[in-house]
């Protein structure tokens, strides 16, 4: 197999089952069925996943797929985690369990990893899909794909996409293995590492033109902290201190909360609200040289922008 498609999923027995349809049909269409495998781990469910992804397995016998289901719920990080170790081909393209792939994109993966052995990131487009099956498109661009070369300035323009699995295609080579050495730097938010990762090792290549359905109304096992959980994300950026210095691992961070900044939730007449959240987000540790006044003045801008509109 070229490409494993990778599934960690959660009690959203309808949501996979579409999603498993909707592959099936593309990969017969696009005579992908000997190239693609798909992998689904089930993070011990209450509802109906297992019996559904079995029936279906059952009932599809031409589709390459492997289901396992944990004794109990390990948590989304590690469950994630278990997914990437279980692939076994050369690239993975992670989909949430409510996502759903697009013609065409499957095939223009293969396409392009097997022109480039070296990809590490394909990055698609993406598009909200609301309850009354309306689509918004998302990451639009004047081109419909463009190639970046591997290094810290495409990690910074590019690296804050990781904050979406969907349709994330990414070179597989040692990746379980660098993020575990992270540490206590491990976080729900892993995808951004995944991404910057990658992107700092490997070509990456971003196709726009290609919108992958991300469901928009499903309730999420998580929450959001009074920061938007971007402490979380931060993570992600630390074990790069050593490598690239304070001033650039606290740039990737400031990138991160601009293209984010609906996470700290900004309101007009709340500024000591805003002021609070600044002081957590300023006293996190390590404590990184320049971050903290680089994010006061990127949080006034973001201040009197709402105050204008």
């Amino acid at each position: 197999m070229l490409i494993d498609i990778l599934i960690p999923t959660y009690n959203r027995a309808k949501d996979l089952v579409k999603n498993l349809k909707i592959t099936e049909q593309l990969l017969t269409n696009e005579k992908l069925l000997d190239k693609c495998q798909i992998i689904v781990i089930d993070n011990c469910s209450t509802d109906s996943t297992q019996e559904d992804v079995l029936a279906f397995k059952a009932e599809n016998k031409h589709v390459a797929l492997y289901y396992d289901r944990n004794t109990e719920n390990i948590g989304l990080e590690r469950n994630v985690v278990k997914t990437l170790a279980t692939a076994t081909s050369d690239h993975v393209l992670f989909v949430g369990d409510d996502d759903f792939l697009v013609e065409g994109y499957l095939t223009y993966c293969i396409q392009k990893v097997t022109e480039n052995r070296e990809l590490g990131c394909i990055i698609p487009g993406i598009a909200a899909l609301y309850e009354d099956g309306s689509l918004q498109n998302g990451r639009n661009e004047s081109f419909d794909e463009k190639l970046f070369p591997a290094g810290y300035d495409t990690m910074y323009q590019y690296s804050h996409f990781g904050h979406s699995m969907a349709g994330l295609l990414l070179k597989r080579d040692h990746l379980e293995a660098q993020y575990e050495a992270i540490g206590e730097n491990r976080n729900i938010y892993l995808f951004v590492y995944f991404v910057t990762n990658r992107l700092m090792q490997y070509p990456f290549l971003y196709a726009p033109k290609f919108k992958i359905q991300v469901t928009a109304f499903n309730a999420k096992d998580w929450s959001y902290n009074e920061v938007g959980l971007l402490d979380v994300v931060y993570k992600n950026y630390y074990s790069y201190l050593e490598e690239l210095g304070e001033e650039k691992v606290g740039d990737l961070m400031i990138r991160f909360t601009m293209m984010h900044s609906f996470r700290l939730a900004i309101k007009r007449g709340s500024p000591l609200v805003l002021y609070k959240k600044y002081k957590k987000l300023k006293q996190l540790k390590p404590h990184i040289a320049g971050f903290g006044s680089k994010l006061r003045t990127l949080l006034i801008k973001e201040y009197l922008l709402k105050l204008k509109g």
